[in-house]
């Protein structure tokens, strides 16, 4: 069963949208692009339609990259590591709509470079913003139970295929949330975001292990932790 969260209020940290445009401690943050944000940012209530979903399923096993879902099985070998000790998975589907991708591609076309990456960066910090709500959420039901639960992962991060948004498009009334993949596995809205959360008693430090362990690039605004030159699994 799927719960779908249609009442969500998006407050989008300014700081978060600095982080994304790759401005550490608001250096490089000039008048014009300040004030792209201000009126990129007038546009938000009326071009994100926030729509969540999540559904929490019991793990059949974990054997090798293999984690058997009732009769799916998700397929990799750093997602298999990182919910060992999880009984639940529980997985999830964000989308902002497609209203603001449609005002992205105008504004583009229009030769307004600067606002459409602008606007683009806000919804991508919206969708942050949702899924550290949905976080919240489920981490209280899992607390409820006396677990805790794993970081967010993706398909397309780490070794986990692009390919498996199938997967997870088998395991969550997708069709309720208006999201649909094309042939590429890629989602549409493109503003939409999938993934899972391992539920259970975790080891120590196992609730704050993040894709970006494992992430070779240094530099990437969407950073959740500090880059590493070799994985560590403590």
């Amino acid at each position: 069963m799927t719960t779908i969260i249609r009442d969500i209020k998006v407050l989008i940290a300014r700081q978060r949208i600095y982080h994304r445009l790759g401005l550490e401690k608001n250096k490089g943050l000039t008048q014009r692009l300040s004030a792209a944000i201000d009126e990129q940012m007038e546009k938000v209530p009326e071009l994100i339609e926030p729509l969540a979903g999540y559904s929490i399923q019991p793990i059949t096993s974990i054997k090798d990259s293999n984690i058997s879902v009732g009769v799916s099985t998700l397929k990799s070998g750093i997602l298999a590591k990182v919910l060992s000790n999880c009984r639940y998975i529980a997985i999830y589907l964000i989308t902002i709509g497609s209203k603001l991708e449609g005002k992205v591609t105008q504004l583009s076309n229009e030769g307004l470079t600067l606002e459409a990456y602008v606007l683009d960066t806000i919804g991508s910090a919206a969708l942050n913003e949702i899924r550290d709500s949905l976080t919240g959420r489920i981490r209280t039901i899992a607390a409820a139970d006396g677990n805790k639960i794993t970081c967010s992962f993706q398909p397309g991060q780490i070794d986990w295929d692009i390919t498996q948004q199938k997967i997870i498009f088998n395991l969550i009334d997708a069709q309720s949330l208006g999201v649909k993949l094309n042939k590429a596995s890629m989602m549409i809205p493109r503003q939409s975001i999938s993934g899972v959360f391992g539920i259970g008693r975790l080891k120590k430090n196992q609730d704050k292990i993040t894709p970006c362990r494992f992430c070779d690039r240094a530099n990437c605004p969407s950073r959740r932790e500090a880059f590493r030159q070799q994985v560590k699994w403590d």
